[in-house]
């Protein structure tokens, strides 16, 4: 490919991709979920717990572990829809197992 083609075609990637954040910004479920992201945030702090805390009681037997030396960063797609009690979704071609999730 030659340099000006590859400029073009990263040219229209951009575009697609800011038409794509342009759209997910108005989108009602994605504010709730950084809605209630922020506010899971702000009660963590409140309660000085980390991620691990917060697995530890939601899910006893989860074998996830932190890595050393701080805070563990908040996986919104996986840990959210755990705690907001949604399911995950996969797709077919997928080889993870759906994610059950249980009700408070």
């Amino acid at each position: 490919m030659s340099l000006i083609n590859e400029y073009r075609a990263t040219e229209e990637a951009i575009k697609e991709l800011q038409a794509r954040l342009k759209n997910l910004s108005q989108d009602d479920k994605l504010q709730t979920e950084l809605e209630f992201e922020g506010k899971l945030r702000t009660l963590m702090g409140e309660y000085s717990k980390s991620l691990r805390d917060i697995i530890a009681l939601l899910d006893p037997e989860s074998k996830t572990k932190a890595p050393r030396g701080g805070a563990v960063k908040l996986p919104a797609p996986s840990v959210l829809a755990k705690l907001n009690n949604t399911k995950t979704r996969t797709t077919a071609k997928s080889s993870k197992p759906k994610v059950a999730t249980t009700r408070l």
